[in-house]
This record gives C-alpha cells, structure tokens and sequence, in this order.
C-alpha cells in the first residue's frame, strides 16, 4: 500500500469495531452484527439473495428509480445515495446496497442513465456512459433521490453520496456545485483539473484509488488534500498500490492481490460514514461509553 495517506484514519478502525445489534418488527435487512470477515460477502462474489425493491419517485418536476433498502431498526439513521459505474444499476451494486443497510444505513442505488438514451446504446460501439443525460437532469435525480431519503421518518437528515468510477465523478461534481449532501465517498473518481473548486467543499471527502501513471503524473491528492486542510475539512484520500483498478467492489477477480486493500478501503469507508452521516441520533450513538 501506499504510504500517501491523509487524515488519522487507522484511528478510525478502533471506531469501527463496534456494531450492536439493533432490530425491530420493521421489514428491511437485519444489521451486520458479526465482523468475523471484514469484508462485505457482496465484494467477494458470494452474495445472498438481494433483499431490496426497486422504486420510483417522482415529485411532479422529476423522477427517479433505483433499488432501495432499509435497515431492520426503529432509530433514527443516516442514509446514502449510491451511484454507479459506467455498466449501470447492475447486481453488484444492489448487493452493495443490502451490505450497507446491514450497517444501519437506508440506501437508494438510483439509475443514472436516460432511458431513451440507453435503448439507443445497444451497439457496442456506444459506451453506457455516453448514454447520460445532461448535468441538470443528473443533478435532479440525485436531488429527488435525498428528497426521498429525508423524507423518511426515521431519516436523520444526513445524507451521504458514494459513487464508483463514473459515478464517484458525479458524485465529486455535485458535492462541489449542489452542495446538498452531507458527506462524499469516491471510488475512481476524475478530479476537476480546477482546484480552486475545494474551497467550495463543505464537508469531508472519502477517496479511493488505485495507483496508475495518470495519478502520479498530475500528483492532485496531495494538491486536494493541502486543500480541504487549509479550508479546515478533513480528507481521507488513499491511493492503494498492486491492485486491479476496480479492486474494492471487485475483489473475487484477484483475491490475493486485493482483499487486504479491500478490507482497508471498506474499514475506512465504514469509519467514514460513521464520522458524517450518524451524528445526531444515529445508531451508534445509542450506546454509550
């Protein structure tokens, strides 16, 4: 691993050893109480059978549809918008999902791309990616899809975005822009060639990378992460060496060369979420020391 790494969080594990069991009569996934295996089952290729739905919301301006899921407990509890890569709302990412809700949170994997865009992308020679459409109307989805978390009554108002590759970009784009989520994690995510955006950045930014010849040449996280200090926010950005570029979310495709990276990413990401979305009421809050 890297030896670039801001912010303390190694002393973030210490915070995420603690899980309690925490379940009512409410229908969603019961949460993760066992941390035998660090990782998520999903991330290794043997996930259970997903225990989600998928929704639409629609306010009358906008709409947007996804799968969602809610953890098994009457307290009130931070939320996430998941935001995918370019090969869509696929299985992995729903799976992802129920793993998280087993960790207390409510989350919504919306569908970023346009429907008619994606009929016409049958053709190989059209990447998924290409079928998005325009900023405004991402923007709108991700917007309906916080209005829809919030709204729930056992919503403790904080909402985080975690985006993968393409969607890791947009959800950088729309921390630094929109400004309405409470905190961003980003997995290969591009970062604006303008700096100057971070200023702007209210909250602490999650980030994870595999090392590549791009990232060394423009050597931007030790330029943001300078940043987000002079701003007075924390960064917790890393960038992993001897991995496959989508290690975290992919570990069965090299599982000795990933997995000890992996575990590092998803403790840090657990950590994270903990430190910015399950202030104020949330469920680890519950127990005191």
């Amino acid at each position: 691993m890297s030896p670039f790494m801001m912010g303390n969080s190694r002393a973030t594990l210490l915070l995420t050893a603690f899980s309690f069991l925490l379940v009512s009569c409410i229908s969603g996934v019961r949460l993760n109480s066992s941390h035998g295996n660090i990782l998520p089952q999903t991330v290794v290729g043997d996930a259970a059978a997903l225990r989600g739905s998928m929704i639409e919301h629609d306010n009358g301006k906008s709409r947007v549809q996804g799968y969602f899921i809610a953890p098994r407990t009457h307290l009130s509890h931070g939320s996430a918008v998941l935001l995918h890569d370019k090969n869509g709302l696929s299985e992995r990412i729903k799976q992802t999902a129920d793993d998280l809700a087993a960790e207390g949170y409510s989350i919504f994997a919306i569908d970023l791309f346009d429907e008619a865009n994606l009929k016409k992308s049958k053709t190989p020679s059209t990447p998924l990616d290409k079928t998005l459409p325009k900023k405004n109307e991402v923007f709108l989805k991700i917007n309906q899809a916080i209005e829809y978390l919030r709204a729930r009554r056992q919503s403790n108002g904080k909402i985080a975005l975690i985006g993968w590759s393409l969607g890791g970009t947009i959800a950088l784009d729309y921390a630094l822009n929109v400004q309405n989520n409470d905190g961003t994690a980003v997995f290969f995510a591009d970062l604006p060639d303008n700096l100057d955006a971070f200023y702007r950045m209210r909250h602490e930014l999650y980030g994870t990378f595999a090392e590549s010849p791009e990232l060394q040449k423009r050597k931007i996280f030790k330029q943001v992460a300078y940043i987000q200090r002079a701003i007075g926010s924390y960064s917790d950005l890393y960038i992993y060496e001897d991995v496959d570029p989508e290690f975290w979310l992919y570990v069965d495709k090299n599982t000795s060369r990933n997995r000890l990276a992996a575990e590092d990413a998803w403790l840090r990401l657990k950590g994270y979420l903990l430190r910015t979305i399950n202030s104020e009421g949330g469920l680890y809050e519950q127990k005191k020391y």
